[in-house]
């Protein structure tokens, strides 16, 4: 696959329960967006073989991203409750990561038709409200 511009931000991921979680270094942009997803894909799948599952994603640096890689992330969690038992997601976003609280209702927008969305400052919150939502099956 022939790549428009280089890839741009890195990640790391983790499953805990049913849990994903992934640890972002921004900016990122779409090209970014979709090597993080063909990635993530083998272990999407694994998640929802066993159940409900929700995504945590903790931004480190920078929240900025694209459009397009916004609007990529959005298809890829729409796909995923639609087929893939996935039903909430969280991002971590401390005070020391560019963009804090900028964009915060950018992103709420983003995914307010898709699924439960929330940005917390601390893993530890963002753990609790996704376990209600996977324990609930995303109700």
């Amino acid at each position: 696959m022939s790549q428009k511009f280089r890839i741009h931000g890195e990640f790391l991921f983790q499953r805990e329960g049913q849990v994903l979680i992934t640890t972002v270094r921004g900016p990122w942009n779409l090209e970014f967006s979709k090597e993080w997803q063909e990635q993530i894909t083998p272990e999407a799948i694994a998640l929802a073989a066993s159940g409900n599952w929700a995504a945590m994603t903790i931004i480190t640096e920078s929240i900025l991203c694209t459009p397009e890689a916004l609007e990529h992330m959005r298809a890829e969690a729409l796909l995923g409750v639609q087929k893939m038992r996935f039903v909430a997601l969280a991002f971590v976003v401390g005070n020391e990561v560019t963009g804090h609280g900028l964009l915060d209702r950018s992103y709420e927008n983003l995914y307010k038709d898709v699924c439960p969305f929330r940005i917390f400052e601390t893993t530890e919150d963002a753990k609790i409200w996704l376990a209600n939502y996977v324990d609930m099956g995303g109700r």
